[in-house]
């Protein structure tokens, strides 16, 4: 086999294990939502068949995201941060599980979950995220990791911004926190890497790329490819109820 064959098998794996995942998921899912479904058709009266369909909608909309948690939380908890080879156990586990959160973003449950603050807050906060009050996260914004993030009170996450809590380089996968202060903003279309810490009340421009292990002291604007300091916050730091990360 060709050197070139042999760099796509991991690829090949991954995609076939998420395959497999989201099919195995969703029928573990649909288990509790065909109970609901024939317990209410079974009772026979015409309004519970009429509302038999969309109570095992509901049903499955709980049950898939539970189910994802579950099993996400089970591989990332012993998965400590710092850098791994992409064939060892820590990669396999942060790498099945990170593929779990983009099976529920990819579901029908993507609409919830992005144009809703109140479920993707929960959401994240079930998977491990540390978030403070009044977090704001734009349209189409990415939290790859949520078990990887902390956030203080009042930040915001502008729309289409990626924030990543892991990065593959070469044949290595390094996983670290990142940490936004609070009354932070990241700009719209902005990528945060692994490692990364902003500062209370700092401004990441929009469409920067902050390079992993970066560090925004507080009260600084970075912008740019790799984000660098353009300038300070005019006003000062904002007033913030919650603790200094």
């Amino acid at each position: 086999m060709t050197k070139g064959k042999l760099a796509e098998m991991p690829m090949m794996v991954g995609d076939g294990i998420r395959f497999a995942a989201d099919l195995a998921l969703h029928g573990l899912a649909s288990l509790p939502a065909a109970l609901v479904f024939f317990w209410l058709w079974g009772i026979g009266a015409w309004w519970a068949r009429l509302i038999a369909f969309a109570a095992a909608y509901a049903a499955l909309a709980v049950a898939f995201p539970l189910a994802v948690l579950l099993f996400a939380v089970i591989l990332v908890r012993k998965v400590s941060p710092g850098t791994y080879p992409l064939r060892s156990r820590e990669a396999a586990r942060w790498i099945a599980a990170e593929s779990l959160v983009i099976l529920v973003h990819r579901s029908f449950l993507r609409g919830y979950l992005e144009d809703f603050g109140l479920p993707r807050r929960l959401y994240h906060r079930c998977l491990g995220a540390k978030i403070g009050r009044n977090f704001f996260v734009g349209g189409e914004a990415r939290i790859l990791d949520p078990w990887a993030l902390e956030v203080g009170d009042n930040a915001l996450v502008g729309a289409f911004s990626v924030i990543a809590g892991h990065v593959i380089e070469g044949d290595n996968i390094t996983v670290k926190p990142v940490r936004i202060g609070a009354g932070a903003t990241i700009g719209m279309r902005s990528v945060v890497l692994p490692g990364v810490q902003v500062g209370v009340g700092s401004i990441v421009g929009a469409g920067a790329l902050v390079a992993k292990d970066t560090i925004i002291p507080d009260g600084e604007v970075w912008a740019g490819v790799p984000a660098r300091k353009i300038g300070e916050v005019a006003m000062g730091q904002p007033e913030s109820g919650g603790a200094r990360l």
